[in-house]
């Protein structure tokens, strides 16, 4: 596989140029006696820039991933090599990449079956890389999607919409069964039992009759057309 001979000179300047304005804005924070919450914030913004380059520069190095005009699979399937090379979207925790790569398929029209460059840098299938996929879900597990894509904007000055949340939710919970599965099987004696309680709520519409004698809230209130039913389940099992 042929990789870039050397990183590029543009971007490696800009980096250098980025690390020394974040020297110089430490020593112009010490001279103007600036708050640390200040400095913190400043810091932390550069810090985003630099990953981004750097992550720019990392990818850019890695070559074009050809490894000739066609492969064969220890399986014996024959790949063959994509006539020029085919953009790769990467997002990460500092803002959107991306590399061209050769890829290899079945026949010109044929499905991708290998990216050189995402097999020897392991990158995630999807764009989002494996540590951003990692980062957005801790703010959204417990909460909305939406106020999730809102907090992790606050902290890494980048949107992710709903649609990218949920579907990065839906790939990591795919996942779980395989982990479970993997995980050894306690010895009978060792196993306790399991309790487990939900409850679920759900409106009920009426009929008009009763509809009109049952207040959504106050009586002052116009009357609501549902009741709410609670449906509460326990299930124990000892093993």
């Amino acid at each position: 596989m042929i990789l870039a001979s050397s990183l590029d000179l543009g971007k490696v300047d800009t980096l250098a140029t980025l690390a020394a304005d974040l020297t110089a804005f430490v020593h112009v924070a010490v001279q103007k006696g600036s708050s640390f919450d200040d400095f913190e914030r400043g810091a932390f913004g550069r810090l985003l820039k630099m990953g981004r380059v750097a992550a720019d520069l990392f990818l850019d190095a890695q070559g074009e991933g050809d490894l000739g005009e066609s492969i064969t699979t220890q399986a014996g399937v024959v790949l063959h090599r994509s006539d020029t090379v085919v953009e790769r979207p990467v997002r990460s925790i500092f803002g959107e990449h991306a590399f061209a790569a050769y890829v290899y398929s079945r026949g010109p029209k044929g499905k991708i079956e290998l990216r050189p460059i995402d097999a020897r840098i392991n990158l995630s299938h999807g764009k989002a890389s494996y540590l951003l996929q990692e980062f957005s879900q801790l703010f959204c597990v417990e909460k909305a999607f939406g106020v999730g894509a809102r907090q992790f904007e606050t902290v890494f000055r980048q949107q992710l919409s709903v649609d990218v949340l949920e579907d990065i939710n839906r790939a990591l919970g795919e996942q779980a069964d395989r982990f479970l599965d993997q995980l050894p099987t306690p010895a009978a004696a060792e196993e306790g039992a399991l309790l487990v309680v939900t409850a679920d709520g759900k409106g009920v519409p009426l009929v008009r009759a009763d509809a009109q004698q049952v207040p959504a809230f106050e009586e002052k209130e116009r009357p609501g057309n549902r009741r709410m039913a609670t449906l509460g389940c326990v299930y124990s099992v000892d093993r």
